[in-house]
């Protein structure tokens, strides 16, 4: 079995709608991380 390539056809919400290579359809949960500003003011 080899890899599974996807792209993401749009993002709606914590959903991510996937297409791969094959032209299967998926649906799958997404989760963004979130960066805190050090002391010295940087953006992360």
């Amino acid at each position: 079995m080899g890899p599974v390539f996807y792209t993401v056809q749009t993002i709606n919400g914590d959903y991510a709608y996937l297409s791969s290579d094959t032209g299967v359809e998926q649906q799958t949960a997404i989760k963004f991380g979130t960066r805190k500003r050090t002391s010295r003011g940087g953006p992360w």
